[in-house]
């Protein structure tokens, strides 16, 4: 799988790490075994859906690197905007 090195944005679990812990720092008192309690409920609180749209969304974006558009460029935001009606309860 092509990743340019260093490229989180190409890394879709870093997309799953962020939701978590926004999650996690929202319900934590940064105790230690509040910790133990949140992480895990931090971790389950990533829907399934948004897992396979950060996913999607790499993949749009190692194509469009394929496609030697050049990152930052017009055509590069139409390309990898974020077109999302949101929701109420969406957690993306």
């Amino acid at each position: 799988m092509y990743l340019p090195k260093f490229h989180p944005e190409l890394n879709h679990i870093e997309f799953f790490w962020c939701q978590a812990k926004y999650y996690a720092r929202k319900n934590c008192t940064y105790s230690f075994e509040d910790l133990r309690k949140t992480v895990p409920m931090a971790l389950d609180h990533v829907k399934n859906t948004t897992i396979l749209g950060n996913y999607r969304s790499c993949l749009q974006k190692m194509e469009a690197y394929r496609a030697n558009i050049m990152y930052g460029s017009a055509e590069w935001k139409a390309l990898t905007s974020h077109k999302k009606v949101y929701l109420p309860g969406d957690d993306r």
